[in-house]
This record gives C-alpha cells, structure tokens and sequence, in this order.
C-alpha cells in the first residue's frame, strides 16, 4: 500500500488493510487483524508479506504496546500514515494463487483512456521505489506502465478514476487520480480471491468520510459491505470495487466486507 503533500494528508486519515498480518522481519506490527469466514471451508494459512509502508511514521506500535492499545493511539489521532498487510492462504492441497491469472482487466485491448499521466506514473514509480530497501518479498517490482489499464472511472463523491498496473514481478499495483490516497500494490490475493483497503477522513461536524476499496478476481460476482448494521451494494468492475461512506460515526461504522463468488460461495471478512 503512501505522504505526500503534508498539508493534503493531514486532511485524510488512512489506513491500509490489505489484509493480515506483515512478517516481522521488517519489524511492522499489523495494525489491523481481520477475521474471515468461509462456509465449509478451513483453508491452512500461509503468511507472505506484501510491501510493508516505506512511510510509516508514529503510528507504529512502541515496543511493548500491544494491538488494542496501538488502535486506541491510532484513532486518537485525526491524521494517519497508511500500512499494508496481507495474509496469504492456501487451500489443503497447499495451492497458491498467482494474482495477475486470477484477473480478467488485462484481456481487453488497451486505449488511450488507459493510459498513466506523467505524475501518476511518477507516483507510483516513487512509491514502489521506496519498497527496494525492504526483502525481496516485500518489493512489488517495476510497474509495466505500458500495460497499464483504466478499470473504473467518477467513483465517489471525488469523481476518482483508477487504474490498474502489473509489474515485472508479477504483483499488481491500483492508484487512483487523486494525490492524497496512496497507491497499492498487491502480491496475492487472500484466498484467491480479492485484496481489501480503507481509507478516511474526518470532517469536521460531519462525521467520517470512508473509502473501501480493493482487487478483486474473475471469480467474485457481486460484493458487498455492512456499515453500521446495513448491507450495502459495492461497484464491482474490471476487477476493482469501490464503496464510499459518507458522514459516518468513524472507520469502525465498516463492520465487514462480504463477497459472492460465481460458484454461489460466500467469503465474509470482519474488520477491526
């Protein structure tokens, strides 16, 4: 999963759930656990870290502070720096899920619509640049920006556009036209199935402004999410799906994202 512009971020809190736990080689303690439940199904979980925020700043846990009280410090705060993690799993049979076959945005010829501006591609070149200090597995790679694709336009009361970008690592990068929300790149989907993130801002007397966003494969048909003990429909298309909250109580209103697949299963992941 990102500051630039401070005066830009210090507007928008943002936090980075692109799910589960970071390995601890790079010395990240997730800030968010997710629970996901899948009918009849126990797949044996396999942790791989995606590209840990090379911008992470004090809302990194102290030594010794222990998650519930690192959440409480996070939402103390009106502004946040974003992290990104990620818990990769396997099904019994110990199969791996390589992202960039399990996404169907590719197949279309290219336009010039998909094409990256200048600045966007600056961007995200110096956002996964920033990641070749970390681990071999925590580096997305170069973004083939050749290969570039515009997979959802006039999202959200921004009127975002996104754009989705391989990389020669084989891993897949999403940044939307707007400076002040951090560019993603993900290695593996979790379960094979879709990558999430959220973003927030409070504003002032009208309570919380929040973005859930993410990847999500060929295979999921419809998504949709619980804020604050309604089921929402989520855009779903070209393998990215957007929701946007408006004036909400905080970033805890988002209570779970829930995805159907095209085999008619159901995958439910709880956050906070």
């Amino acid at each position: 999963m990102r500051t630039s512009g401070r005066s830009l971020v210090s507007a928008y809190g943002r936090l980075s759930v692109s799910l589960l736990a970071v390995g601890a080689s790079v010395g990240l303690v997730a800030a968010l656990l997710l629970n996901q439940t899948t009918p009849d199904s126990s797949p044996r979980r396999n942790k791989v870290a995606v590209a840990p925020n090379a911008n992470a700043d004090s809302t990194s846990a102290a030594p010794g502070m222990n998650r519930s009280s690192k959440l409480r410090k996070m939402f103390d705060r009106k502004t946040f720096t974003s992290e990104s993690f990620l818990m990769v799993e396997t099904d019994e049979s110990g199969r791996r899920h390589k992202i960039i076959d399990d996404v169907a945005i590719f197949e279309r010829t290219r336009t010039g619509h998909d094409e990256l501006s200048r600045p966007l591609q600056q961007r995200l070149e110096d956002f996964v640049g920033l990641h070749e200090r970390f681990p071999a597995d925590f580096r997305p790679g170069r973004p083939i920006m050749e290969q570039s694709r515009r997979a959802a336009s006039a999202l959200g009361s921004l009127s975002l556009d996104l754009y989705v970008i391989p990389t020669n690592r084989g891993w897949l990068c999403y940044i939307f036209d707007d400076s002040i929300i951090e560019p993603r790149c993900v290695k593996e989907f979790v379960s094979g199935v879709y990558s999430v993130a959220l973003d927030w801002r409070e504003r002032r007397g009208r309570g919380y402004q929040v973005l859930v966003h993410g990847l999500a494969s060929s295979r999921v048909r419809e998504v949709r999410v619980a804020v604050e003990g309604n089921l929402r429909q989520v855009r779903l298309e070209n393998n990215v799906f957007f929701y946007e909250a408006s004036s909400v109580s905080g970033p805890r209103s988002i209570e779970s994202l829930r995805l159907i697949l095209d085999d008619g299963t159901h995958v439910t992941r709880t956050f906070f």
